[in-house]
């Protein structure tokens, strides 16, 4: 998948070699981590063992793999790792110069894998739905369904005289943040989240009314989508006439967890090169617990047309632990 990403930017092997390319990904330290010592496959081959489920390794495995000199970052920040590494990866070429180390291209990657340990941990901690699907926005949340998957973008400083044929989109801005002190550690802070919107907004230079849509984090909790809808409201519907449209990818592909910010990250960008917001999957009735009253909003349950307003749009991530990040 990183190999892909390079590759499609005019990278291979016969020109990565020595290149000022950073590596950052979004990797929790997933459950092939257990997988492995349940196998016993320490006793069989445990040189190869011990680096393969280290979760710093993984950037700097692609890094060695494709001779690729620039910084190699792990981050775990639970379910915003990925969105984090696409932030700090973003913060890296904007400060770029000739004279630092630090990268003028990034390759960024997000990776879940799943096992058993991992689902009984959850499910001790009430946060697995008992249906097997995400209920996103809908009055049936119970929980979020746990998913493997693996993402990769390649990030690089634009200039002003583009060529937009040869780039998917560009990035306006990035903003990370902490919940700092709320109800509880792992409760999702609606303040904090329109503190988080309201820097991103600033960051990316856009009017409210340009952005067209938002790809929600949206795990399809009882108390974590009210939460999140609430600060959406507060910060990016109050001053709008034409309706904001709410996605997520986590009704469509389940929740990747690590790798969960990336993946509405480059939903987004699909979305926005063909001007079609995807349905929300198994969405019927609206949880009662989210205000409609005078937002104008959309939860579409169809393929809508994007290109009527533009398309700028924004994805954002929380961890669990209350870090949370955006992209725009």
């Amino acid at each position: 998948i990183g190999y892909e990403a390079l590759f499609r930017q005019g990278f291979g092997r016969h020109n990565l070699w020595g290149q000022n390319i950073g590596t950052y990904v979004g990797d929790v330290g997933s459950d092939w981590h257990d997988n492995t010592k349940n196998f016993s496959m320490w006793l069989y081959d445990p040189d190869y063992t011990s680096t393969g489920v280290n979760s710093a390794v993984v950037p700097c495995r692609l890094a060695y793999t494709f001779g690729m000199i620039g910084p190699t970052m792990t981050f775990d920040t639970a379910c915003s790792a990925s969105l984090y590494a696409t932030h700090h990866a973003h913060m890296a070429m904007l400060n770029f110069d000739e004279w630092s180390m630090d990268t003028k291209g990034a390759l960024v990657g997000g990776v879940n894998t799943v096992g058993p340990t991992g689902h009984v941990g959850n499910s001790q901690g009430n946060i697995l739905t008992h249906t097997g699907r995400c209920f996103t926005f809908d009055e049936a949340a119970d929980g979020y369904q746990r998913g493997e998957g693996c993402g990769a973008l390649y990030m690089r400083l634009g200039k002003k005289n583009d060529d937009r044929d040869n780039r998917l989109a560009a990035v306006v801005g990035t903003v990370s943040s902490h919940d700092g002190k709320s109800a509880s550690l792992t409760a999702p802070s609606g303040p904090a989240q329109q503190v988080m919107l309201k820097h991103a907004i600033k960051f990316s230079g856009l009017g409210i009314e340009e952005i067209s849509f938002t790809e929600c984090h949206g795990t399809g909790t009882a108390l974590g989508d009210p939460i999140e809808m609430g600060a959406i409201a507060a910060v990016l519907l109050e001053e709008r006439e034409e309706p904001l449209w709410h996605t997520t990818p986590k009704s469509n592909i389940s929740h990747l967890e690590s790798a969960a910010g990336l993946s509405g990250l480059l939903k987004m960008v699909l979305a926005g090169l063909h001007c079609a917001a995807p349905p929300n999957v198994h969405f019927k009735k609206l949880n009662p617990h989210v205000d409609m009253e005078g937002y104008p909003r959309l939860f579409q349950t169809e393929i809508g047309d994007l290109c009527v307003n533009g398309c700028y749009a924004g994805a954002s991530s929380f961890g669990f632990g209350g870090s949370n990040a955006r992209c725009d």
